[in-house]
């Protein structure tokens, strides 16, 4: 199954995972991993189709917009990142140390984190 096999699989992560999301349709899979990456799976193939950096402090929390427009990472800062492009288009500051939990409402108007 593609969860066994995260460590495992080529191009994926190389040290122990943080957090994993779905996109709405569970065909897309994200994972952040102790090795600051930021890994896109597909779920059906079980491989890995691109990864990133999206923070020096590695990210602790994934989210992802409902209509898969946007993945937001948690270190000690939240960014919001455009899924096409991978270009951050926002940061929110505000978080003294890592981002324990990370919650987006259902209908993507509210994002809290602690």
């Amino acid at each position: 199954s593609l969860v066994c096999n995260l460590g495992r699989a080529s191009g994926g992560h190389t040290a122990r995972v943080h957090d994993v999301c779905f996109d709405a349709e569970g065909s897309t899979l994200y994972t952040a991993g102790e090795d600051k990456l930021v890994v896109q799976w597909n779920v059906a193939s079980g491989e890995p189709l691109r990864s990133w950096r999206p923070d020096k402090d590695g990210v602790r929390r994934l989210a992802l917009s409902p209509d898969g427009d946007t993945v937001f990472t948690a270190a000690i800062t939240v960014k919001l990142w455009g899924c096409t492009t991978l270009e951050c288009v926002r940061r929110l500051r505000g978080h003294g140390d890592h981002v324990q939990c990370m919650a987006l409402s259902p209908g993507g108007r509210f994002l809290l984190t602690a």
